[in-house]
């Protein structure tokens, strides 16, 4: 006979075998190391243990550290005092070790589970279920009646036995296991509880000869699979609970027995990467358990299976289609024989009927996932059926509202979709979540697949996605950001909109769909593409639509509205193309046709755009004046002329000018009822953030823009938008961070750059990433070149490309952009252009090459003074040294850099003042 211990103090038992400790018979909520730290303290109550014996005792293969000890010591003490007022319950010796300080008693309790359970053996390790197990232990020990319910597939069985075998030596009569799979009457229930009981089935009142059975024992029984005989299951749950006070009962069923003391546990599928556009490696997506899963099962076929980190976020999307289903997964595992993990997926994509091939030792039910399918549909009523397969045209989290206005006709009334999808919900065909007061369903992906077989083609099936469309379309117009702005909040909702709207824009775009209303959704969620930044999907939508309603009369309004969101979008993705101008001028065209006043600000910004993006800044400031006269008749609420006049002003080199813009702007959104982001721009605080960093820096404020910098990427990483994260880091985080040398910043931003650039599938952002890993070796080495520089990409590359890749390093300048420099005066980057080219001569030696450095140099100072481009000087002012420094003109041009030194307040531990003032010193001492 094995002998259990059991502690008691005060109001608290201890039961260490059992790793629980009660109190007033209630579950104190403690982790499995804590219980063994209190243990050993309570066993040698009264005397000094030390940190290392503790260690020892609860860490025995782990080496940690005594603080540790002390976070686990620090919860049990918090539970202590809570129900005993003691708060020298556990003494802290200094320099020794901890003493428990209550009266203990000790007792023995008889354990006979070895002979009685009866639990079938786990033939694999469960992964990713540790803290559902946990949990589950939690809740067995606190009600003595737990349902653990789940979709099929979801390892609710396997779940379950992992508890029970951990629970089991906490029961006098152990664990029993009883599976009702092929149970459908009471009688036949009582049977199979009978015979895992061991009992004789000749009895003529077996159900008295079981509950008689039951009646003394202390056992944690587990009834399998109850979800076809609920009513049978619920009565024979309460039957034992009420004739056996010692016995504890955990069900597992695809809906709740709705039986008396019933405590429902709901098991979720396993955490798979989410979908935010973020690319893992193979090390990134294994932390997440259904990756895990996949990659085990997939070796366990096929000894070669090596996770790489190219194939790790195809495996992320193929484990979020298959929603972390564990047999969903195991079974595409087993498929890896066949196809590679990208054409698995697409597999998928294409039917359910790829996942037939389960192990041959499961459950007849479980062999495959459609197996799986099939049970839980043949449990379902006529009137379920036709809900599932009408609820499936929906892609994403759909609530009450959308399931009534797209399923509900003369056959299904509100009635019958309101119980239904309560009832589908309970059987765990449908997942349900919340998000704020109203509750959200979704079917699982591989549900949804299965009952749009089930729903099947034709009239009625063509009746409902015109049902499906028409409500998004009248949805999407609700939604619609009030004057055209948007705040982060709604994000979320619109990436599920997203779905809905590709298979709604799929259909009504087909032989068989309603173009028109195509149309008209295309207009009407034009924003939305914009917020979750996917703007070259929206540019194949915009077209799709634009050729729909070519020559049909009445279609202006929609066409405004598309080409308002296409001008962004083309901008978003491939920069100023010739496209985004004739898209911006008939945009232009129709809002003032329609005295649509609010459409010819958005048709002004796009024009503003294409010529910031062509670095025609003359024209964008041209463009922002007639932006300040609708902002005069009250049409720019959200100072969108100053925020795009300080832009043109800073790239046309008016410092002066754009900071006074920058500031103003500053003074109107730092209030929170300003709206922050326009709905086809950046979020405001981020535009001025960027663009304060770079006046800063030009300015001589190395530290503060730096600081600007940062701040401008948090804010936009936390807004979670896209293109305003690949705005803040391409205006300031990447050019900032390698101006000022600090390059290991720079990688990382231009990381995140790559990152999500590739998210919102932008050739202009990712032409972006080529730019400033260009210039990352050559500014971190600051090395000096004689010949002009092979710079790739220059193919796809814009002019505002060109610019920023031209001050990066000597000879990166193109030839054309030179020429600008030497004409152009209003240009921000002229100065910096003219003195790297003046470097190149330089190094060459050569007099007629130092004599055309000379001029180069001359003119680049003058027009850095006229711009008030303090780094600029800096810079010039150091060539004009390294020029001089072999000509009687030194001592000038030495004066001349110590004067430029003088007037920096800050950035002396940055390359530049660090590298001015090194050269002072040098020919300091050097006369």
């Amino acid at each position: 006979m094995q002998k259990d211990r059991k502690y008691s103090f005060g109001s608290f038992e201890l039961l260490p075998e059992r790793g629980v400790l009660l109190c007033d018979d209630v579950p104190i909520p403690l982790g499995s190391r804590a219980i063994k730290i209190l243990t050993l303290l309570v066993e040698r109550a009264g005397e000094v243990v030390t940190g290392q014996e503790l260690i020892d005792y609860a860490w025995p293969d782990t080496p940690v550290v005594e603080s540790n000890v002390r976070v686990h010591l620090a919860n049990i003490r918090k539970h202590l005092v809570a129900a005993t007022g003691e708060t020298n319950a556990i003494l802290t010796i200094p320099g020794q070790g901890y003493q428990f300080n209550l009266a203990v008693e000790a007792h023995r309790t008889t354990a006979r589970q070895r002979i009685r359970s009866s639990l079938p053996n786990l033939w694999t390790a469960l992964i990713g279920r540790e803290n559902a197990i946990e949990r589950l232990l939690h809740d067995i020990s606190a009600h003595r009646f737990v349902t653990l319910v789940g979709s099929g597939g979801i390892g609710k069985t396997s779940v379950a036995l992992a508890a029970g075998h951990k629970a089991a030596s906490c029961y006098e009569d152990g664990a029993v296991f009883v599976d009702f799979t092929t149970m459908t009457t009471r009688h036949m229930l009582m049977n199979r509880l009978a015979s895992a009981l061991r009992l004789p089935l000749t009895s003529s009142d077996q159900e008295t000869s079981v509950l008689e059975c039951l009646h003394d024992r202390e056992t944690l029984l587990i009834f399998d699979n109850c979800e076809h005989v609920l009513e049978e299951s619920a009565y024979l749950a309460e039957q034992v609970l009420r004739s056996s006070p010692g016995s504890h009962l955990l069900v597992t069923s695809r809906e709740p027995l709705q039986a008396e003391s019933e405590f429902v546990v709901r098991l979720p599928s396993l955490d798979y990467p989410p979908a935010d556009g973020k690319l893992l490696t193979a090390s990134e997506a294994l932390t997440y358990p259904a990756v895990r899963l996949f990659v085990e099962r997939a070796q366990a076929s096929q000894a070669w299976f090596e996770l790489q980190d190219e194939d790790a976020p195809g495996l992320a999307l193929l484990c979020r289609r298959l929603d972390g289903i564990p047999l969903a997964i195991e079974l595409a595992a087993a498929r890896i024989e066949l196809f590679n993990i990208s054409t698995l997926t697409q597999q998928l994509d294409r039917s359910l009927h790829l996942l037939t091939k389960g192990r041959r030792t499961a459950p007849e039910r479980q062999r495959t996932l459609r197996a799986t399918l099939d049970w839980s549909y043949g449990l379902l009523s006529q009137g379920e059926h036709l809900l599932l397969a009408r609820l499936s045209v929906f892609q994403n989290a759909f609530d009450r509202e959308a399931a009534l206005a797209v399923t509900s006709d003369e056959v299904m009334t509100e009635a019958r979709i309101l119980d239904g999808v309560t009832s589908l919900a309970a059987k765990s065909l449908i997942v349900t979540s919340r998000e704020g007061p109203l509750p959200l369903y979704r079917l699982l992906e591989a549900t949804r697949e299965y009952a749009l077989e089930k729903l099947g083609a034709g009239p009625a099936t063509h009746s409902l996605r015109k049902r499906h469309a028409t409500y998004l379309r009248d949805l999407t117009r609700r939604l619609e950001p009030q004057n055209g702005f948007v705040t982060s909040a709604g994000l979320d909702r619109y990436r599920r909109l997203a779905d809905e709207l590709r298979a709604a824009m799929m259909w009504a775009f087909s032989v068989d769909g309603d173009a028109e209303l195509g149309a008209d959704l295309a207009a009407v969620s034009a924003y939305i593409w914009f917020q979750i930044s996917l703007p070259g999907e929206y540019q194949d939508i915009a077209d799709r639509a634009l050729a729909s309603m070519k020559g049909k009369a009445g279609s202006r309004e929609a066409e405004l509205e598309i080409l308002l969101a296409k001008g962004p979008a083309l901008f978003e993705a491939l920069g100023a193309v010739p496209e985004l101008y004739s898209t911006s001028v008939r945009a232009l065209e129709l809002a003032t046709q329609l005295e649509d006043n609010a459409g010819v600000v958005c048709a002004l910004l796009c024009l503003w755009r294409y010529h910031y993006g062509l670095s025609n800044y003359e024209e964008s400031l041209h463009v922002t004046e007639q932006l300040r006269l609708q902002a005069e008749t009250g049409h720019d609420p959200g100072a969108m002329y100053l925020i795009h006049a300080m832009l043109s002003l800073l790239y046309l080199g008016r410092l002066s000018e754009a900071s006074e813009r920058a500031a103003e702007v500053a003074r109107r959104i730092s209030g929170d009822t300003v709206p922050l982001r326009n709905a086809y721009s950046y979020d405001a605080r981020v535009i001025v953030l960027a663009s304060t960093a770079r006046l800063l820096w030009l300015q001589g404020f190395s530290e503060a823009a730096s600081e600007r910098a940062d701040e401008a990427v948090e804010l936009a990483l936390e807004a979670r938008h896209s293109t305003t994260i690949c705005f803040a880091l391409g205006m300031a985080g990447c050019p900032i961070k390698l101006w000022t040398g600090q390059f290991a910043s720079a990688e990382r931003h231009i990381a995140l750059l790559q990152e999500y650039a590739k998210a919102a599938n932008s050739t202009y952002w990712q032409n972006y990433v080529a730019v400033f890993s260009r210039g990352l070796p050559l500014s971190e080495l600051r090395q000096s070149t004689l010949a002009r520089q092979n710079v790739y990409g220059e193919a796809g590359w814009d002019p505002r490309h060109w610019e920023s890749i031209s001050v990066l390093g000597q000879g990166f300048a193109p030839p054309h952009l030179l020429e600008r420099a030497k004409r152009d005066r209003c240009w921000w980057c002229a100065p910096e252009i003219l003195r790297l080219e003046a470097m190149r001569f330089i190094v060459k030696a050569e007099p007629c090459a130092l004599s055309r450095a000379e001029q180069l140099l001359e003119q680049a100072l003058s027009i850095a003074e006229e711009q008030g481009a303090l780094q600029w000087r800096l810079r010039i002012n150091m060539s004009i040294a390294h020029l001089w420094s072999n000509d009687a003109r030194l001592p000038s041009a030495l004066q001349q850099l110590d004067a430029t030194v003088n007037e920096f307040t800050e950035g002396f531990d940055f390359p530049d003042l660090l590298e001015a003032t090194a050269l002072l010193e040098k020919f300091a001492c050097s006369r």
